[in-house]
C-alpha cells in the first residue's frame, strides 16, 4: 500500500519541481479557535498568561503513512499592550516535508472601554525537504529529484489584524507575505512579496447560555493561492469551564466532531474530522490532539500595586478662646479630606508659637478674635471622593447565590489572586473583594486605573461598618 501511494505521487512531484510551483498552502487545524495564535498573529498572548501549546494532527487514518502536522509554541505577554512568541510546525504530506520557525510581536492600541484593536507581526523561515529514503530506488535517479535533494529554505512572513470587545474577536490574517516555490536550485530563495493570498478571516464570540452553561460559536474563511477558497465553522457548549462539547464542519471536507476538558491551568482537546464523502476511496478520518498550559498571573501593568494612603497636609487650625460647639463627623465626604477632630480640652495655643504654612496667613491673632482657616488650594484630580472611619473593599463580584460567588472565588485563586468572600447579612448578599487592595483612601484615577484590567472591569469599592 505505501509503495503504491508513493507511486501514484511520484507524477505529481515531478510536476511540483519542474513547473513554477505555488505556494504552499497554510497548514489546516480543526481546534484553531483554543488558540487563535495559529491563525492570526494578532492574536498572540491574548489571554493575557503566558502559555505553551502543543498539537498532533493525523490525517487520513484509513492510509498509511498518511499526512501529518506537529506544532508547537510558546507565547508570552509582556504588559498589557505587548506580547511575544515563537510558532514551530513541521507539516508532512507523502514524501514532502515541510518545517517552518516563526517569531512574533504582537501589540494592542485600546480604543475605548473594553474596545481594542490588536497587531501582530511574525517573521522567520521555512524549509522544505523531499524524504529520498522514501523513494523507491528505480526512481531516484529523476534530474528534478536528484536537483532538489537538499533542503530548500525561504524568508517567511505573516500579518495579522483583530479587533476584540468583550468576548466578540474579530481578525484577518495574511498569513504568507513572501512568495516562495516548493522547490528551487538555490539552497536559499530570493525574497519576493506575494500577492496577498493563504489569508484568513476570522470570528468567534463566547456568551452565557446559563449561569453554568456558555456557548461558543466560530467561523473561519479561507483565501487560498488556488483560488479554491473554503469556509469552516464550529460551536461547542461548555459546562463550568471544566467541559466542553460540540462540533464543526469545513465545506469540501466534510464534519467534525470536538471535546475539550479542562483542569485548573491545563486544557486539553480532541478532534475527529469525519472522511470526506467528496473523495472515491476511503481515506479514513483525521484525529487531531491538542494540549494547552497557562502558567503564571496574569500579566498586566495597568493593574497597581497596593499602596499605602498618602496624608495630604493639613493646614492647622488656631482653636479660639471661647467655648467650642459641638463637632459633627461625616463618614463620606466626597469633596475633600477627612475632618480633623479638635480635642475639647484643648489649651489655647501661643499665637506666636504657631507655624503659618503659607505666605498670606495672618502672623499674630489678637485674644477674642474669631478662628481663621487657611484657604484651601483649588481641588485637583487625585483628590478623595470618599473618606471617612474605615477601610473600603475592592469588590469584584456581588451575587445573590453562594454558588455563583464560589465560582468566581476560584477562578480567581486559580488565576494567583488573593480572593476572600463576605456575606452582608443586612442585604443579603454574597461579595467577592480582594483584601490586596484595601485601602481608606479611593480617587478617581485609581478606580479608573483597576478597571482597565479585565478582570477588574466590573470592580467598584464598598465599606463595610466595623
Amino acid at each position: 500500500m505505501k509503495k503504491t501511494l508513493l507511486l501514484l505521487f511520484l507524477p505529481v512531484l515531478h510536476f511540483a519541481l519542474i513547473a513554477p510551483a505555488r505556494a504552499q498552502q497554510f497548514p489546516l487545524y480543526t481546534q484553531y479557535f483554543a488558540n487563535p495564535y495559529l491563525i492570526n498573529p494578532s492574536l498572540v498572548g491574548s489571554a493575557q498568561r503566558p502559555e505553551v501549546n502543543a498539537l498532533y494532527r493525523q490525517q487520513w487514518s484509513g492510509i498509511k503513512d498518511g499526512p501529518r502536522t506537529l506544532q508547537f509554541d510558546v507565547q508570552y505577554p509582556i504588559d498589557n499592550r505587548i506580547a511575544v512568541g515563537v510558532n514551530v510546525y513541521d507539516d508532512r504530506t507523502v514524501l514532502l516535508s515541510n518545517t517552518s520557525v516563526m517569531l512574533t510581536f504582537g501589540y494592542r492600541v485600546p480604543l475605548a472601554t473594553e474596545h481594542t484593536l490588536a497587531f501582530g507581526l511574525s517573521a522567520g523561515t521555512i524549509a522544505n525537504r523531499i524524504r529520498m529514503e522514501e523513494i523507491p530506488d528505480i526512481d531516484s535517479y529523476d534530474p528534478a529529484l536528484m536537483n532538489s535533494s537538499n533542503n530548500n529554505m525561504a524568508l517567511d512572513g505573516q500579518f495579522g489584524i483583530s479587533y476584540i470587545f468583550k468576548n466578540l474577536v474579530i481578525g484577518y490574517s495574511m498569513n504568507n507575505l513572501i512568495k516562495r516555490q516548493t522547490f528551487t536550485e538555490d539552497k536559499f530563495q530570493q525574497v519576493t512579496f506575494n500577492n496577498m493570498k493563504n489569508n484568513i478571516a476570522f470570528a468567534t464570540y463566547r456568551f452565557s447560555v446559563s449561569t453554568n452553561v456558555a456557548f461558543q460559536p466560530n467561523f473561519a474563511y479561507h483565501f487560498t493561492d488556488d483560488n479554491v477558497n473554503f469556509f469552516d465553522a464550529a460551536g461547542l457548549f461548555y459546562y463550568k469551564d471544566v467541559i466542553g462539547l460540540g462540533g464543526g464542519y469545513r465545506q469540501n471536507f466534510g464534519p467534525s466532531a470536538i471535546l475539550r476538558l479542562t483542569w485548573r491551568d491545563l486544557n486539553v482537546g480532541y478532534a475527529y474530522d469525519f472522511p470526506s464523502t467528496r473523495v472515491g476511496v476511503s481515506t479514513g478520518g483525521t484525529n487531531e490532539v491538542q494540549l494547552k498550559w497557562r502558567f503564571g498571573k496574569l500579566v498586566d501593568t495597568s493593574t497597581p500595586k497596593k499602596k499605602q494612603p498618602q496624608q495630604k497636609p493639613v493646614t492647622p487650625v488656631i482653636p479660639e478662646e471661647t467655648p467650642q460647639t459641638e463637632k459633627t463627623d461625616s463618614t463620606d465626604n466626597v469633596a475633600g479630606e477627612r475632618p480633623k477632630r479638635t480635642p475639647d480640652n484643648t489649651t489655647p495655643q501661643n499665637p506666636s508659637s504657631v507655624t503659618q504654612p503659607a505666605s498670606n496667613a495672618p502672623t499674630t491673632l489678637q485674644p477674642g478674635q474669631p478662628t481663621i482657616k487657611q484657604e484651601e488650594e483649588p481641588k485637583q484630580p487625585e483628590k478623595n471622593l470618599f473618606t471617612g472611619e474605615g477601610e473600603w473593599h475592592l469588590v469584584v463580584g456581588t451575587f445573590e447565590k453562594k454558588s455563583n460567588a464560589d465560582k468566581l472565588l476560584k477562578k480567581l485563586k486559580d488565576e494567583g489572586f488573593n480572593a476572600e468572600m463576605r456575606y452582608d447579612n443586612d442585604l443579603k448578599y454574597y461579595y467577592i473583594h480582594l483584601p490586596d487592595y484595601t485601602t481608606q483612601d479611593i480617587t478617581l484615577d485609581k478606580v479608573m486605573q483597576l478597571r482597565k484590567d479585565p478582570t477588574f472591569k466590573e470592580a467598584w469599592f464598598k465599606r463595610w461598618k466595623q
